[in-house]
């Protein structure tokens, strides 16, 4: 029997790629890699792990999250710096724990540092880190809070924050190039306010074209791509139109943008949990937020779980697979449309190719379920219900041992 060769048997398998449950079937494993899906038996040299019937799919993926390292009674980033990444840490862990295999950090610097410290083995048991790092946006942005001095929103005078204050086609080139820099493995800017900010609502565009396709060259150049923070039709439209590759929040899309946004290949992610979870929320956002994400649904447009879960107090790590039940309840995708979001157009949005399914070939980042998503997608949301974690092949969360 051979440790790094594995077979995974008497397993209920879902792939992620929109297929049918495959029942009482075998997935094998050597090292980090899926050799055989629904294999005939077991080779001799496997060690044979038993899914006693549980049902085995691709780990989730979180494409738009934050690892703030935020704690009770505190809203939000008001501790020291250091200990909110020791904060992230443990939240990185709870999350896997929670089934998520990636998650792609949208904007923090914590993000940047847990990705290489997982790289270089000084922690362990974290999903696998996509991260920006650096936020690019423009003065009167939604986070550009006008009440409070802009050093708050400035790298430059304050380390402890990610945003670069970027006005004009210089300055956005050179922060672009600096986010890069600075470990960003893509671009995220914002492109509108936000509907909880009234000095800079959701219907307002805050960059020009020129603006935008700057950055948009710098990324091309570093070869990676831009994520744009996108809350009304108009502003997904300008991002398709001047390059952005990811479209984040996605509120507000026509079905019309959101064809355009399938023909041009731009990913896009719900967020659904975060405005759920959001104080200020009112029936007109929620209405426009549900008609965007149908639309996308009849668009054909890939959609990817973006809870924006931070670790703040109202949205704590951990909630992130709501994302899928409130698809399915209020926006019209079955349960198995919804396992696709969580794990195949994750790793589409995330533009990693070897993971999101299981198929001969990708990588060995899967979990094992108590009950069937496929047929109630809220089993996912309960973390009791993830028994088994494998990241890269290897066993990292066992709740059966």
């Amino acid at each position: 029997m051979d440790n790094n060769r594995k077979a995974i048997v008497n397993a209920n398998i879902l792939t992620g790629t929109g297929a049918e449950m495959i029942r009482g079937g075998i997935l094998l494993v050597e090292g980090d890699t899926i050799t055989e899906v629904g294999a005939a038996n077991v080779p001799s040299d496997y060690e044979v792990i038993d899914a006693n019937g549980m049902t085995v799919m691709p780990g989730l993926i979180d494409a738009h999250m934050h690892f703030f390292g935020a704690m009770q009674p505190r809203m939000f980033r008001t501790y020291a710096p250091e200990l909110g990444l020791l904060k992230s840490i443990h939240d990185a862990k709870h999350l896997l724990e929670c089934g998520f295999t990636t998650v792609r950090e949208c904007g923090g610097m914590n993000g940047l540092y847990m990705r290489d410290a997982a790289k270089l083995g000084l922690i362990e048991g974290v999903p696998k880190i996509i991260a920006a790092g650096h936020v690019l946006m423009p003065t009167n942005s939604g986070l550009d809070d006008p009440e409070m001095p802009v050093e708050n929103f400035n790298y430059d005078t304050n380390r402890a924050k990610e945003f670069l204050i970027s006005d004009g086609v210089d300055a956005c080139l050179k922060n672009a190039r600096r986010a890069i820099l600075k470990g960003g493995e893509f671009i995220k800017i914002f492109m509108t306010g936000n509907y909880a900010f009234p000095h800079c609502d959701d219907e307002t565009l805050v960059y020009t074209d020129e603006e935008i396709k700057a950055i948009v060259a710098v990324a091309e150049n570093a070869h990676t791509y831009v994520a744009a923070h996108c809350m009304s039709d108009a502003a997904c439209q300008q991002a398709i139109r001047c390059g952005v590759k990811s479209i984040e929040h996605t509120i507000g899309i026509s079905e019309e943008t959101a064809k355009l946004a399938a023909e041009n290949g731009v990913t896009m992610t719900a967020a659904l949990t975060f405005v759920m979870c959001e104080p200020v929320l009112n029936q007109y956002a929620f209405d426009k937020i549900v008609r965007g994400y149908k639309a996308v649904r009849k668009a054909g447009g890939v959609l990817a779980i973006g809870s924006d879960m931070n670790s703040s107090p109202l949205f704590p790590l951990g909630k992130n697979a709501w994302e899928l039940k409130y698809l399915v309840d209020y926006c019209g995708y079955s349960a198995l449309e919804a396992v696709t979001i969580g794990t195949k157009n994750g790793a589409i949005a995330c533009r990693i190719e070897d993971r999101g399914t299981l198929e001969k070939g990708m990588k060995a980042d899967i979990i094992f379920v108590n009950g069937d998503p496929s047929d109630d997608i809220g089993i996912l949301t309960e973390e009791q219900s993830i028994r088994k974690v494998f990241l890269d092949g290897e066993l990292i969360v066992d709740k059966d041992c």
